[in-house]
């Protein structure tokens, strides 16, 4: 994870408690053996948000989180939506997969996880899409919405960032888009005719020491996203 030159991040510059920013949510975790971790979802649809798998699964820590709560909107101590309990968590097969490459793991970091309530219908949601042609997003500026915890973890801040260069299924930005922390799961968000779209997932696997990498999703990992959601309705 990285800051590269000055830290672009600031506070969203607009309330918490009305869409857009009302869709992202803070994530808290209670893994098995004890660890506490902290990450960033985005509404998908009524009842389910979009996720980082390392926030619900995590094998050193004693795989599924055994408590997973979220926040939508929150802005300090101020919780405009309450918080509330996740009742399904779905990841791919391969996050799982203890015989996984790093590879195959870096572009499986992603879930999805189910609320007990339909709180999008007062959030709001953000639609997830995919790029056909990855090149073509060099030079395009899209930003990132997330709980970072070296800003203390409960304000949502806005990053934003060029597209450098395209390998693979990765994002590549080398001197913008600034993650820590609290960011994993953070949505790249798009904006396309005045409609914002989730391109892209925040991973700490795809996070380097000099530029930010972030999971761009291919036909696969789309495809994978709406059977999770087929599988939570």
């Amino acid at each position: 994870m990285a800051i590269i030159d000055s830290d672009d991040r600031v506070v969203v510059p607009a309330a918490t408690d009305t869409p857009p920013y009302s869709a992202y949510a803070q994530v808290i975790s209670l893994f098995p053996d004890g660890t506490l971790s902290q990450g960033t979802a985005t509404m998908i649809s009524p009842y389910d948000l979009l996720t980082s798998a390392h926030d619900i699964y995590d094998k050193g820590y004693g795989g599924y989180a055994e408590k997973v709560q979220v926040i939508p909107g929150r802005m300090g101590d101020v919780l405009p939506y309450g918080i509330h309990e996740v009742i399904k968590f779905s990841t791919k097969n391969t996050w799982r997969d203890t015989n996984a490459s790093a590879n195959e793991l870096s572009l499986s970091d992603y879930g999805v996880i189910t609320v007990n309530s339909a709180i999008g219908y007062v959030t709001g949601w953000i639609d997830y899409a995919m790029v056909n042609d990855l090149t073509d997003t060099i030079g395009s500026t899209f930003s990132s919405i997330g709980y970072p915890t070296d800003k203390g973890g409960e304000l949502l801040h806005v990053g934003v960032g060029t597209v450098d260069r395209v390998e693979g299924e990765v994002f590549y930005f080398e001197d913008d888009l600034d993650v820590m922390l609290g960011q994993g799961g953070s949505p790249l968000i798009v904006n396309n005719q005045n409609e914002n779209y989730i391109v892209g997932l925040v991973s700490d696997q795809l996070i380097g020491a000099d530029e930010n990498g972030v999971l761009a999703f291919s036909k696969t990992s789309f495809d994978v996203i709406t059977q999770m959601l087929v599988n939570a309705d």
